[in-house]
């Protein structure tokens, strides 16, 4: 097959990266793109730029003649309401072109068994317009995808940057499959080398961890080097942490309210449809050490933005929060004692099966065990006051370090 390949959506966070591998693999790689400006990198090595709209067919002709292996990575959520339509529309353009010379690969979102949502059902459709084509249709299917750029990574980064807590939900149970960036570009890439018999193929790819979302949000905060205690929010309705996203991360906003429809589906990977590859894909761990995480710490704003909304502060401060430790063999009493130190005139009440901590300004702090975890619940005294967050912080280093020695 001729390898002249073409990259459609490719400013993206995806697009982008995989550009770079591709030219770097001595690939020749052109771009359809709508708006130059939008180029994030110096793409020296790219054959041909495309300038275009996927509204208009009569911009995809030419691209599509002269390319052979067609990458679709175009995407419209958290632009437009209706992006249903809108990606609907797109894939035909395009669809409409192929003939049985081309090969088209897709990058789509793993579907679960039963309900899906507006999102999910979106990339489905997409795809299902490619496999009625006549080209060799493959479309990878993955859940979210680690690395600075990703939409869905940029979500959770920011949240953890600019909040003191990790809201969580009874909808962020559902299990996760996150996979790195340097794992979705090898199946890529390998799509392309792919020997397969009949012209449609789906093929569920993913890292080798399976968490929740609670879990993943979590265990990135620590990656961060952040202390942020889990805030539960079981009944908040998604109208209201649509609201809170407008405050806390409004360039995001939009994009998080189109998947939070999604966020209480599971998207793991189903074995039987496993790409087929001796391929080791990287570890939770290892996925976020790979990623650059910048810091930004300064809460206070932030805090002050939610303080100001009619309905968010007293739904707020009616909710402990919790962090959790390692489980130890350590005596309680004598943690709660190494906890009281943290700052003068901490009162620690410790008699009679009680097991908590007055922090001044902060409030009041308790553990409780279990059969694996050691942990902390803290009802917060002045909720929006950053000097309380401060003090809790080093109430939770303190203890992090007691319990390591």
């Amino acid at each position: 097959m001729d390898r002249n390949i073409l990259i459609i959506g490719a400013t993206g966070f995806v697009g982008s990266n995989l550009t770079s591998h591709l030219v770097s693999l001595g690939e020749k790689v052109s771009l359809f793109i709508r708006d130059p400006k939008k180029l994030t990198e110096d793409h020296e090595g790219v054959h041909k730029i495309y300038e275009g709209d996927l509204s208009n067919s009569e911009d995809l002709i030419k691209p599509i003649e002269e390319n052979h292996i067609i990458y679709y990575l175009s995407h419209s959520m958290g632009d437009d309401p209706n992006f249903r339509v809108r990606e609907s529309q797109h894939a035909r353009n395009v669809n409409n072109l192929l003939t049985t010379d081309h090969r088209m690969i897709y990058l789509g979102g793993i579907l679960p068994k039963g309900k899906s949502s507006q999102h999910l059902g979106s990339r489905k459709m997409v795809g299902e317009i490619f496999h009625q084509g006549p080209a060799i249709s493959i479309e990878l299917r993955a859940s979210i995808i680690l690395g600075v750029g990703s939409a869905s990574f940029e979500i959770i980064r920011s949240l953890i940057n600019r909040l003191p807590f990790v809201p969580t939900t009874s909808w962020m149970e559902s299990l996760c499959q996150p996979i790195a960036i340097e794992d979705i570009l090898y199946y890529l890439t390998e799509a392309t080398r792919l020997d397969l018999e009949g012209n449609s193929h789906i093929f569920d790819i993913g890292g080798a961890t399976q968490l929740t979302y609670r879990e993943l949000v979590i265990k990135v905060a620590k990656e961060m080097g952040k202390v942020r205690l889990e805030l539960p929010l079981p009944a908040i309705s998604k109208s209201l942490a649509t609201k809170f996203f407008r405050i806390v991360i409004p360039e995001y906003a939009d994009l998080a309210r189109d998947l939070m429809t999604s966020i209480d589906i599971p998207t793991v990977v189903d074995e039987t449809k496993a790409f087929p590859s001796n391929h080791a894909p990287f570890n939770l761990k290892l996925a976020l050490e790979d990623i650059d995480m910048e810091s930004e710490d300064d809460f206070s704003s932030w805090l002050s933005a939610l303080k100001k909304n009619p309905e968010i502060p007293q739904y707020l401060q009616k909710q402990n929060l919790y962090y959790r430790f390692a489980r130890t063999d350590l005596p309680i009493d004598q943690v709660m004692g190494r906890i009281s130190k943290v700052a003068p005139q901490t009162v620690y009440q410790g008699s009679e099966g009680i097991h908590q901590v007055k922090l001044p300004f902060a409030g009041e702090l308790g553990l409780i065990e279990d059969d694996k975890e050691l942990i902390l619940s803290y009802k917060p005294l002045f909720f929006f006051q950053a000097l309380g967050w401060t003090l809790l912080f080093k109430a939770v280093a303190t203890t992090e370090r007691y319990l390591s020695k």
